[in-house]
């Protein structure tokens, strides 16, 4: 991306933690700016009403508006394909790479493939869902070589709310599941 580039992110419009994590994260590096955009979530859950909240079109009227900005690259700020099946994610990089003319990404993806290459193939997941989401995330991630030692979730459906979990009892969830064995992580 050379010396200056602006990323973009589109995320959940209930989700309020992605901008201000990622500009803090992006802040070390000279020149690098994050723009956003956002697609209708409220709710997270295996029904059709829920599912038609991440309809590609959505994305790619999104990412348009980021491409209005030049950026170098946009991702999926969001979590979706994790459930909804990783076809989903692989469709969107694919359309929005495309229809675009920048990389594409999403959250999911980019998981999976840090994931390989740090070797991790048994992990611990901590999500803000409810038991149904937490069951499919597990159903699409087995095949992609990923096997859960541990999983701990909030059980929320409510996406503005799966942004508010307190940061203490996030730290306190994870804390608890590394406990379970210390020994456990990426590589193992």
């Amino acid at each position: 991306m050379g010396a200056a580039a602006r990323l973009g992110f589109v995320l959940p419009s209930s989700n309020v933690r992605v901008e201000p994590a990622a500009c803090a994260l992006l802040a070390s590096q000279p020149g690098v700016t994050a723009h956003f955009a956002r697609v209708g979530v409220r709710t997270i859950g295996l029904d059709s009403s829920s599912d038609a909240q991440f309809e590609l079109t959505r994305f790619l009227a999104a990412a348009g508006t980021l491409k209005d900005a030049e950026v170098a690259a946009i991702v999926w700020a969001g979590t979706s394909g994790s459930w909804r099946g990783l076809d989903k994610d692989r469709e969107m990089v694919e359309a929005v790479g495309a229809a675009q003319g920048v990389p594409a990404a999403t959250s999911t993806l980019s998981v999976l493939a840090a994931c390989s290459r740090l070797g991790a193939r048994d992990i611990a997941l901590l999500t803000p869902y409810t038991d149904p989401v937490v069951d499919a995330i597990v159903a699409n991630l087995r095949p992609e070589g990923i096997d859960l030692l541990r999983e701990g979730h909030f059980g929320l459906s409510d996406s503005h709310a799966c942004s508010e979990v307190p940061d203490g009892e996030i730290a306190g969830a994870i804390r608890a599941l590394a406990g379970a064995d210390p020994g456990a992580g990426a590589g193992q």
